[in-house]
């Protein structure tokens, strides 16, 4: 099964932004934007998908998140764009890394539904 997450932050990195965090990530990953693009997929160099993020989704007030997200999930203060992504399990370790790197680099939060870390 896989790790469902979302990210709630001030802005989105846009593609360019994520794929060259991803060239930079150790060892690189690829970030491919799907044909439609939908979604972002963080993989291997082997094409082995470790993360798939869906596009930004503008947050308009706090109540918002809040409809979808138990009262106890710690929404930061500024968010302005919510993204949702699976990491798939049989990568989950190097999947985690990642969405905790992302979320530095957002400066925003990481939410894993499901699972308490």
């Amino acid at each position: 099964m896989p790790l469902e997450v979302s990210f709630f932050a001030p802005v989105a990195l846009s593609i360019a932004e994520q794929r060259e965090f991803a060239e930079a990530f150790n060892p690189p990953l690829l970030a491919a934007e799907s044909r439609a693009a939908g979604t972002v997929r963080f993989s291997e160099l082997d094409n082995t998908p470790v993360l798939t993020l869906g596009r930004p989704r503008l947050v308009d007030t706090l109540l918002d998140v809040h409809r979808v997200f138990p009262d106890e999930t710690e929404i930061p203060e500024g968010t302005k764009v919510m993204v949702e992504g699976i990491v798939p399990f049989a990568q989950y370790e190097r999947g985690l890394a990642l969405v905790f790197a992302l979320e530095e680099a957002m400066r925003g939060k990481a939410v894993l539904k499901g699972i308490t870390l």
